[in-house]
């Protein structure tokens, strides 16, 4: 089962790498074929083994010989990881499948962010989707999770506005505004504070990498806010097992503060 579940997580990856070069170059992601993006050859399947591929064409491609980015296999090793940390802490396939498809989401939404600069209304239209089934499967209260929302909204929204009037220069954009309201749906308003937490943290660790290696003020923010969802649900896991059975997830707050 492990061997079944990890080339589930590496195809994934697969997926991600496609998604991400395809949805903001408004290309099809279900019909096109894959392609060398220098040569434009189709690839055939023995191209396309995640990692493995990579590899063992020496990191360029079988027909034209051009570089191949390491942003394909680096993006299949961490959806293996990420998906696969949920399986070791809960033994729960169902779970694990559920929370693989928001992994999906968020480092395709973080891979694009870096890359770009924006998360597209597809993906956030994807995440709003799943925070829906989101609440319906793990049995929310609808008042909860609007309230939720509608607060996720505030609060982002406020920040957006209060960093631009006090700074005179942009610190969330609208996107990531979107995004956080959504997303909300799925942490609920008892777990805001250890959300903007750890999203302020790594924040900052990125800001400061991102100029230190490319010498821009500007940086995605989204890839901090993904990490931050997901380090938060992992904390349930591994500290709240009952909370997939009910709305409410206050041990976090609770530990922590």
């Amino acid at each position: 089962m492990l061997y079944i579940i990890t080339v589930y997580a590496l195809s994934l990856g697969s997926l991600i790498s496609a998604l991400s070069y395809r949805i903001p170059r408004k290309e099809d992601i279900f019909l096109k074929p894959s392609q060398c993006p220098k040569c434009k050859n189709n690839l055939k399947a023995i191209d396309l083994i995640p990692v493995f591929s990579w590899l063992f064409n020496k990191g360029a491609c079988r027909f034209c010989k051009n570089k191949i980015s390491i942003r394909y296999p680096l993006i299949e090793i961490t959806t293996c990881v990420l998906v696969m940390l949920p399986y070791f802490i809960t033994k729960d396939y169902q779970l694990t499948f559920i929370l693989s498809v928001l992994t999906v989401l968020l480092i395709t939404i973080s891979v694009i962010d870096f890359e770009h600069y924006i998360i597209p209304d597809r993906l956030q239209i994807s995440l709003l989707i799943y925070a829906i089934f989101w609440m319906f499967y793990f049995s929310y209260d609808i008042n909860y999770s609007l309230i939720s929302f509608i607060l996720g909204f505030a609060i982002s929204f406020s920040l957006m506005v209060g960093f631009k009037y006090i700074r005179n220069k942009d610190g969330l954009g609208f996107g990531d505004v979107k995004f956080i309201a959504i997303i909300s749906i799925i942490l609920g308003f008892d777990n805001f504070a250890l959300f903007f937490l750890f999203a302020g943290i790594f924040g900052v660790i990125n800001g400061l990498l991102w100029r230190s290696l490319f010498n821009k003020k500007l940086f995605p923010f989204a890839p901090s806010l993904c990490l931050s969802l997901f380090l938060c649900l992992i904390l349930v896991l591994l500290f709240d097992m009952n909370f997939f059975s009910g709305f409410n997830i206050t041990l976090l707050t609770n530990f922590y503060l």
